[in-house]
């Protein structure tokens, strides 16, 4: 009987520190960016210092939609990085999601993945650079370079994983911040993170505390 015991509080223990998903509640989400170089087809601006800093990447038409399962996806209506010359051109997006964390339960950032897709000329390439953070704790960079492929559509795929220190149990909030780096050369080669399918997904990952 006492072995039935000591079986049934390791079960216990072990469902108690079982992953749950929970529907993300989120507070007010700021957006942010900026794009550096020679960027084709700048946006119509009066300020002439924004010729080589312009920004795409803001809050203004984005679609965040928190699920069940425990992800937050974020779709832009434009962030992209086209290069216009033989110079680079570079879009850089951070993104700040400020949730609420359920009584009882502790969160950990699982992973952040980015989806979109690319189109090169013969001389073309990219670069992906994506960022995670939860609170104070920083991961390290991910990144992935593309290049020409006959001048096919490209799909970007790429997802920073790992594990992130979970938040303190007893902590009400948390925040999530992401930073996401475009770099794309050669004449009209263009990355999209934007529309359709592209987009960008946090994945939380909630366990029950003691």
């Amino acid at each position: 009987m006492v072995v039935y015991k000591s079986l049934f509080a390791c079960a216990l223990a072990t469902f108690s520190l079982m992953a749950e998903a929970f529907t993300p509640e989120i507070g007010n989400v700021t957006i942010g960016g900026e794009n550096v170089g020679e960027h084709a087809e700048p946006p119509p601006t009066r300020n002439r210092f924004t010729k080589r800093r312009l920004s795409y990447c803001s809050k203004s038409g984005t679609i965040i939609d928190a699920n069940d399962d425990g992800t937050i996806d974020i779709v832009f209506s434009q962030f992209y990085a086209k290069a216009s010359g033989r110079g680079q051109a570079i879009s850089i997006c951070t993104i700040d999601i400020p949730i609420k964390i359920p009584t009882g339960y502790r969160v950990g950032f699982k992973s952040l993945g980015v989806e979109g897709t690319a189109q090169f000329n013969s001389h073309g390439a990219a670069k992906v650079t994506i960022r995670r953070q939860l609170n104070n704790h920083r991961e390290h960079k991910t990144r992935r370079s593309y290049y020409y492929d006959y001048g096919s559509t490209q799909d970007i795929v790429l997802i920073s994983e790992g594990k992130t220190p979970y938040t303190r149990c007893g902590e009400q909030s948390a925040n999530l911040k992401a930073r996401l780096r475009l770099a794309v050369r050669g004449k009209n080669s263009i990355i999209h993170i934007d529309e359709g399918a592209a987009n960008i997904t946090y994945k939380l990952d909630y366990q029950r505390c003691r």
